[in-house]
C-alpha cells in the first residue's frame, strides 16, 4: 500500500480495511517530488505524450517500488494506493485469484469511465479480458511476469502510472467484473458515503503545457492505437462502464 508520510488518516483507514478483510498490509512510503531522481529537467521524463508533473513522476516511482517488490517476492501481490476502497467481496475474490492462469494483471477498480473488455476467464467468471482501460492505478493485483513488463515499459517511456498499466506491451490484463474497488472520491457516483475525506494530490497541481511537436506526434500515435483496439467491439468485445460489487453503506 503506497502512502505519503503526511497521510495518516488514509493509513489508518487502510489498516482498518486490511484488518476487516483479513490481509496483511505492507506500507510503501510514497516518493515525494523532492526525491525524484534524475531531476525533473532530465530528458528521460519527456518521452510520453505530454510533459509530466512532478507529482505524477513521484507517483510512478512509488508504483515502481511496488513492482520491484512483486518481482523480488516472486508471487502475485495486491497493490493499493492509500485512497483505494475495497468492496466487502474483495477478500473472497482475491482468494480465488490464487488459482488464476494466463493472468499477469487484474484491475480491481472502476472509475466512471468505459472500458473495452472481452469474454470472461474460463476458470474465474469474475474476470473479463481487458483491452483498453483509462481508470487509474489505485487497486490491482500484479504477477511477477507482469511486473517485469511494467518495469520495462516505465524504463523506456516514463508516464502516468495508470498509463504504464495500459500501454505495457504484451501484458495479460484482466478486469474484475463487478469491480472490487473504487477510489474514495468516486463514492458519490456509486451511491456510497465516503469513509474518510480525501483530496487528490495530483489534480491540485496545474498540468504543464502540452509540449511541442514530438509530444503531439506521440499523442496521435497513441490515439491511433486506441482506435485499433476499439475495433475489437466489432468482433465481440464490449465498451462499457464496470459497476462495483454491492457494498454495505458506510463500510
Amino acid at each position: 500500500m503506497i502512502n505519503l508520510d503526511r497521510e495518516t488518516a488514509r493509513l489508518a483507514f487502510q489498516q482498518d480495511q486490511a484488518a476487516r478483510l483479513g490481509y496483511e498490509l505492507t506500507r510503501i512510503a510514497a516518493v515525494t517530488v523532492d526525491a525524484i531522481a534524475p531531476p525533473l529537467e532530465a530528458p528521460i521524463w519527456a518521452r510520453w505524450q505530454r510533459p509530466l508533473r512532478g507529482v505524477e513522476i513521484a507517483t510512478l516511482m512509488s508504483h515502481r517500488i511496488a513492482w520491484e517488490r512483486v518481482v523480488a517476492e516472486g508471487c502475485a501481490m495486491l497493490v493499493l494506493e492509500d485512497d483505494a476502497w475495497l468492496m466487502n467481496s474483495a477478500a473472497a475474490f482475491l482468494a480465488q485469484l490464487q488459482a488464476a492462469s494466463d493472468v499477469e494483471l487484474v484491475t480491481l477498480e472502476t472509475r466512471g469511465r468505459r472500458k473495452i473488455m472481452g469474454g470472461r476467464h474460463a476458470d474465474l467468471p469474475g474476470l473479463r479480458r481487458l483491452y483498453l482501460d483509462r481508470s487509474g492505478a489505485a487497486a490491482y493485483v500484479l504477477w511477477p511476469d507482469g511486473a517485469r513488463k511494467l518495469l520495462a515499459r516505465a524504463d523506456a517511456v516514463p508516464a502516468l502510472a495508470d498509463a504504464v498499466l495500459v500501454e505495457a506491451a504484451g501484458l495479460k490484463r484482466w478486469q474484475a467484473d463487478p469491480a472490487q474497488a473504487i477510489q474514495i472520491d468516486m463514492a458519490d457516483r456509486y451511491g456510497l458515503s465516503a469513509p474518510i475525506a480525501v483530496a487528490s494530490a495530483i489534480s491540485s497541481v496545474a498540468r504543464p503545457g502540452r509540449g511541442g511537436w514530438r509530444f503531439r506526434v506521440r499523442r496521435i500515435y497513441r490515439q491511433a492505437v486506441m482506435g485499433l483496439i476499439g475495433l475489437r467491439t466489432l468482433f465481440g468485445a464490449q465498451r462499457c462502464e464496470v459497476q462495483p460489487a454491492p457494498q454495505h453503506e458506510g463500510r
